[in-house]
Parts: structure tokens; C-alpha cells; sequence
């Protein structure tokens, strides 16, 4: 991953020298050959993707297609649970958008409970 983002840093393709109007071997323009060389560019890192993007979906399957195969009682379901905290550091069974939207919005206790209160008074 370094490798790929110092390679995107990288300058890879010269810049067009408006000065020079030649032709290169092939009877492009400098504009014309620096337009070539970014497009194969482009082309190589969507290729990039689009594999990183496979094997991501065949790992993230493996990952459910484990934690499938493992929970075949209510016990081995909570180590799995237990594990999957200790390995990710937060509970898996709390929605992480829930996690997200509690520290947005900070509640006090006390907060909390009074609207509660006007919760049972409606």
C-alpha cells in the first residue's frame, strides 16, 4: 500500500513543454504523448482496483462465512463476539453508526434522564 501511494505521488509522466511542438516516433504531439501515458495510468490503477476490490469481497465473505461456521451454539457465538472486541476494540454488537452519533451529539446523564421525564409525561 506505501508502494502504491509513493508511486501516485511520484510525478510519473513529464510535463508538456509548450515550447517543444515535435512529433515523437509514433507522430504524437508532447500533449498528445503526455495524454497517452496518464490514461495508461489511469487504466492500470482502475485494473488495481477493481482486483483489490475482488479480493476484498472474497476475504469480507470468508470473514462471515467463519463467523457462520463457528457460532453453532449460543456459548461459541459469544466467544466469537468476545473475540471480535478484542480484536476490533469495541463491541461488534453495538452499531458503530449509533457509536458515531453519540459522540456527535454528547448527552449528559442528566440530560438523558430528564427527557426521559418528558418522555413518561406524554
Amino acid at each position: 500500500m506505501a508502494d502504491l501511494h509513493a508511486s501516485l505521488s511520484q510525478p510519473s509522466v513529464k510535463q508538456v513543454d509548450s515550447a517543444t511542438c515535435g512529433r515523437d516516433g509514433n507522430g504524437d504531439t508532447p500533449l498528445e504523448a503526455q495524454l497517452r501515458q496518464l490514461f495508461a495510468r489511469q487504466r492500470q490503477l482502475r485494473e488495481q482496483l477493481d482486483a483489490t476490490r475482488a479480493e476484498l469481497d472474497r476475504v469480507n465473505a470468508e470473514v462471515l462465512r467463519t463467523g457462520d461456521e463457528y457460532c453453532s451454539s449460543p456459548e461459541r457465538e459469544e466467544e466469537y463476539l468476545q473475540g471480535l472486541e478484542k480484536i476490533l476494540g469495541y463491541d461488534p454488537r453495538i452499531d458503530p453508526k449509533e457509536i458515531e452519533e453519540a459522540l456527535k451529539n454528547p448527552q449528559s446523564f442528566e440530560d438523558f434522564l430528564a427527557e426521559l421525564e418528558q418522555l413518561d409525561k406524554q
